[in-house]
């Protein structure tokens, strides 16, 4: 199942966009985005707090990729500190503008 997740709610999808976030080498795992979206993974999946993957990425690639998949940049998040907001709304407010047009 590729959107089992794992013990702290996270699915393979999430990994792949969050280690895009912390290396050096992102493109590697933009590939590991698009294998997982090409066999099914869900582009909208939340975790356990109820957020998408769009609510935190910095990655206009690889959130781009997402929103081709169908991800939904209209979610509203429940986070601790994104009571209602967006994807949409947390780009602009953190002013990704890559996001945002």
């Amino acid at each position: 199942d590729v959107d089992r997740a794992n013990q702290a709610g996270l699915t393979p999808l999430w990994a792949a966009a969050h280690a895009s976030e912390a290396t050096v080498y992102p493109h590697a795992f933009e590939a590991y985005v698009r294998l997982l979206l090409e066999h099914g993974a869900d582009p909208s999946v939340t975790n356990q707090d109820n957020r998408s993957i769009l609510s935190w990425l910095r990655n206009p690639t690889i959130a781009r990729l997402l929103l081709e998949a169908g991800a939904a940049p209209s979610h509203p998040q429940q986070g601790k500190y994104t009571e209602g907001d967006t994807p949409l709304h947390l780009a602009a407010a953190m002013g990704i503008r890559e996001f945002v047009s």
